[in-house]
């Protein structure tokens, strides 16, 4: 067919008047992309047929988020033909299938009964490589996560959890709620890890009707050589009237070779603070008087970017300073900022400090 518009979308060469026994109709394909890409936060542009990957028939639709840059020419989504799959470029080289993909989440989550689960594929360069999943039950999702295309290891989950019927008050003690953190990670690890846990909070669920019982979280952090990581490690939700563990989030992706042998650190805490208030004074001199320390220790700077792969020894000890000051904490949901700075030298490493 030539290309036409219709309803706003060029439609191109290629799209049938009829679906056949290996081809959705273009409508059942545009109903399958809305499910990740809604209206009206994304704009359909165009859509045509295509055959360039894998040996499979796929609709290519071109879309566009809205709210951003109006000169943005938008991106492409594939939708396999005759299943009505997402489909990512590339996802054929995964060890696990999108079917075993769905078949290990169905399994891993039992008692969720959900009426369809949906898998796509991430291969974005930003992020690690995986399998992304979400549980349906009555056009609800009940459950999201992501499953390592490699090994089919589930390395993060969260669960929805609905208001409606749940009392104000947790029945767990938050002492409780940490033991099955702690059996939960050596179950899904099958052996114990070198962690150490840096926080403990409980978070209530709040809605404009009213505050109910919500979740305890707990965030762990890995140990190399006697000293935490930053980032490595795991964070953990537990419902605190059931017990459940609602959230899951591994992370645990830098090889131990990585790591600089740990020496006695040259730069003593009030040096390292030093540096940092000095740096904060050359960047906002006027919020010098309200700048308070929350804390100052040592760490692996374990933040790197994602598919890059680190050099032995290239991941150094340094002094995490975490600080505030008036223009931050008058912001609601603000972060605070961070000044590393290397044990040895005394160096600053990085400098996140924004009003």
């Amino acid at each position: 067919m030539t290309a036409v518009r219709n309803n706003d979308i060029i439609i191109g060469q290629g799209i049938l008047d009829q679906p056949t026994h290996d081809m959705q109709s273009l409508d059942n394909a545009t109903a399958s992309l809305r499910q990740d890409y809604p209206a009206p936060e994304y704009t359909l542009i165009s859509v045509n047929v295509t055959d360039l990957y894998a040996d499979r028939t796929l609709y290519e639709f071109t879309i566009k988020q809205e709210n951003i840059s109006q000169d943005s020419t938008g991106f492409s989504v594939f939708i396999d033909a005759r299943t009505g799959d997402l489909y990512t470029p590339g996802q054929e080289s995964a060890k696990i299938t999108a079917d075993k993909a769905e078949n290990i989440v169905t399994e891993t989550f039992p008692l969720l009964h959900p009426d369809r689960v949906r898998v796509r594929y991430n291969n974005s360069p930003d992020s690690v490589h995986a399998w992304v999943f979400t549980m349906f039950r009555e056009n609800t999702t009940i459950l999201t996560g992501a499953m390592d295309p490699e090994t089919g290891q589930i390395f993060s989950f969260t669960r929805s959890i609905p208001w409606e019927g749940r009392q104000a008050d947790p029945l767990l003690e938050i002492n409780a709620a940490q033991k099955i953190a702690d059996r939960y990670i050596f179950e899904k690890n099958r052996a114990p890890l070198s962690l150490n846990m840096s926080e403990a909070r409980y978070n209530p669920l709040q809605f404009p009707q009213k505050t109910v019982a919500g979740h305890y979280v707990f965030i762990y952090n890995r140990i190399v050589q006697e000293i935490p990581c930053d980032k490595d490690g795991f964070t953990i939700s537990v419902d605190s009237l059931t017990g459940e563990v609602i959230g899951y989030d591994r992370r645990w992706n830098t090889p131990d070779s990585a790591f600089s042998v740990a020496v006695d650190p040259l730069v003593t805490r009030s040096g390292a603070t030093f540096a940092v208030l000095n740096k904060a004074q050359e960047t906002y001199p006027a919020s010098m008087e309200g700048l308070t320390i929350i804390s100052a220790e040592i760490r692996w700077k374990d933040h790197r970017s994602q598919g890059s792969i680190p050099r032995p020894g290239s991941i150094p000890l340094a002094w995490k300073v975490v600080f505030t000051d008036e223009v931050i904490r008058a912001k609601p949901f603000s972060s605070p900022a961070v000044g590393w700075v290397d044990v040895q030298t005394g160096k600053i490493l990085d400098f996140y400090y924004q009003h």
